[in-house]
């Protein structure tokens, strides 16, 4: 049985329906009768969800919500959850914009609105729905680092808070459109990470994922550039869409900048990839106990969304650094980490036991910015 939406979500919903409804033609409870014709209901069930709308477009859009998950439940000739027989026909071409689809796929994916896992999965790589990584590594990942001893006195006052259960579907709406910047960065013989685009051209990583630690030359990172892959898209583990959108590194001068002390690498990327959309907007200044938000591609997968409402434990005085609680595993160092607003914090680079640390994104941008113009 589906998970119950929650109530966010379902006003979220009732909210964007209103507004389809005001905006179809005809307008009105036709558009809300209509959406029940399209879904694949028996002769009875259509028929109780035809019924009881009036002029109100909110009041029809609740309604209509009820019928679906309060009145039906689960669709019995097709074993899927009513809402999701409802939502489905509504991502067909034309039927909405790009946000409304995307709202529509979160749902259908977050609640397992559709038993069939395949479909759930094409919808999840589609529209460019991250998942959560499913339990947090303990190994230790990344270049040595020195923890601070206030994340530890933290850690024993109970730092660390669960997840929530469920993500409201603004938020998995602004991870799918940051989701869309991010790559899996895969460098033969040395394994993978992950990377932002930050130019349509351009990628920045961790020095490490192409140098395997920080001690290496510069020059030791352009001996590995040759073969190395950026990978686009890849969000499912499996089907057709788990391989993602393949780009290679440009020929010639593929290191646009690199600095071992902030652990980053710039890199140029030749050719590109489909619907994909650079990012590079800077957050606010990070404080304790803010949140941090973190695309990945742990232990070289499909991507995940690594989250932590309160996640940051301590900043570096020095303004370089700053450590966390968020999920993170092998494959997340170049991870890009977002705030609260879903603008850039840091670029993630170590991890032990269960706290993360990122470098600062100000300090790299301060780095690279003639090339940012």
């Amino acid at each position: 049985m589906p998970p119950a939406v929650t109530y966010n979500d379902r006003e979220k919903l009732v909210a964007v329906l209103a507004e389809l409804s005001d905006n179809a033609v005809p307008p009105g409870p036709p558009y809300f009768q209509n959406l029940v014709k399209q879904a694949d209901f028996s002769t009875p069930i259509r028929g109780k969800g035809l019924a009881g709308y009036v002029g109100d477009s909110s009041f029809n859009a609740r309604q209509l919500v009820n019928f679906a998950t309060g009145t039906v439940g689960t669709n019995p000739k097709t074993g899927d959850a009513a809402l999701g027989s409802i939502l489905m026909p509504l991502l067909q071409p034309l039927q909405v914009g790009v946000e409304h689809a995307t709202l529509f796929a979160g749902l259908i994916v977050s609640y397992d609105l559709v038993k069939n896992k395949a479909v759930r999965e094409e919808l999840r790589a589609r529209y460019q729905i991250p998942e959560r990584p499913a339990a947090d590594a303990a190994a230790a990942l990344g270049p040595s680092v020195q923890w601070a001893a206030e994340t530890e006195k933290l850690e024993l006052q109970g730092w660390f808070t669960p997840d929530p259960d469920w993500l409201d579907m603004s938020l998995v709406i602004k991870a799918a459109n940051r989701a869309r910047s991010v790559c899996r960065v895969e460098v033969p013989g040395l394994g993978s990470g992950t990377g932002l685009l930050l130019r349509s051209d351009l990628v920045l990583t961790n020095y490490h994922v192409l140098g395997k630690t920080l001690d290496v030359p510069k020059e030791t990172l352009e001996t590995n550039a040759p073969g190395t892959v950026v990978r686009f898209g890849a969000f499912t583990a499996q089907g057709p869409a788990k391989d993602g959108q393949e780009v290679h590194l440009a020929a010639e001068k593929p290191i646009v900048a690199s600095n071992a002390k902030y652990d980053f690498a710039l890199l140029r990327v030749d050719g590109h990839a489909a619907d994909m959309l650079p990012f590079d907007v800077l957050g606010a200044k990070p404080a304790v106990k803010s949140a941090v938000y973190i695309l990945q591609h742990p232990e070289g997968g499909p991507m995940k969304l690594g989250m932590s409402p309160s996640g940051i434990a301590w900043i570096d005085p020095a303004a370089v650094t700053i450590q966390y609680t968020t999920k993170v595993a092998g494959g997340s160092s170049g991870s890009p980490c977002f705030d609260a607003d879903w603008n850039l914090v840091a670029l993630h680079h170590a991890k032990r036991g269960s706290k993360g640390e990122g470098i600062l994104m100000e300090p790299i941008f301060e780095q690279i910015k003639e090339y940012l113009v």
